[in-house]
Parts: structure tokens; C-alpha cells; sequence
């Protein structure tokens, strides 16, 4: 079977804008992002994108991990909160979704298909200011 493209990213075999990772999980910037700085959290093993076929086992310590991913770009960007989704109908490996949402007007305008423009060097920044 071929890995998938977020197994690919995880081994390192393709490059990413890597946020942060352990053992167990990786967090990156989506580059097709709906929103600046929109977040992909994947266990580094490929699981069933639908979340909600896994143990509780897996399941809490993968929450933990998109818990922490989300309040650290809350803390980093300013951002007032980050809306979670969890969707994977075009890859078939768990990710959850973040989209920081900076303001209260933003989030009248979220539309998680929006595509908005993905600048490399802004991509650059923002991982060290995420590992800062």
C-alpha cells in the first residue's frame, strides 16, 4: 500500500513547514490554507481519517497533543481561539484541522473552503515563531 502523503511528510521524505512533533504526532502548516497560519495535527502513523472510529486510548493522547498545538497558536499569533475540524475525505489519515481565528468579525467570514494565498517566507516566520 502507498503511503500517504501525510506518512511522507512525517518520515520526512517530502518537505513541510513543520511547527512541532514527538514520537507520536506532527503538527504543520497547511499549504492550502483557508486562514494565516491554518494548522494540520497527524499522528505520524497512518490511522482511518475518521476520527471517530478510534479507542480512547489513542484518542486522548492525540487530543492532548491538538489541545496543546491549538493554545500554542493562540499564545503565539494572538489569535482568540482556533476552530477544530476533522473532515479527510481526500487523504485517508487522521489530521485535525486548526484555523487560528484572530477576531470575532473573523469568524462571521470563516469558511473552511476559502483557499487564501500561501506565502513561503510568512510560512518561514511562522515556524520560528512557533519554536521561539
Amino acid at each position: 500500500m502507498e503511503k500517504t502523503i501525510f506518512e511522507k511528510i512525517a518520515d520526512k521524505e517530502i518537505p513541510a513547514y513543520i511547527l512541532d512533533e514527538n514520537d507520536e504526532f506532527m503538527a504543520f502548516l497547511d499549504i492550502s490554507p483557508a486562514v494565516k497560519a491554518q494548522t494540520l495535527v497527524i499522528p505520524k502513523q497512518q490511522k482511518d481519517s475518521y476520527v471517530f472510529k478510534h479507542g480512547m486510548e489513542f484518542m486522548n493522547s492525540y487530543w492532548e497533543y491538538v489541545r496543546e498545538m491549538a493554545l500554542k497558536l493562540d499564545s503565539k499569533l494572538g489569535s482568540q481561539r482556533c476552530v477544530l475540524m476533522f473532515e479527510g475525505f481526500e487523504i485517508n489519515h487522521l489530521h485535525a484541522k486548526l484555523f487560528p481565528i484572530m477576531s470575532e468579525e473573523d469568524i462571521k467570514s470563516f469558511n473552511p473552503r476559502n483557499k487564501i494565498d500561501f506565502d513561503k517566507q510568512e510560512a518561514e516566520d511562522l515556524v520560528k515563531l512557533f519554536r521561539s
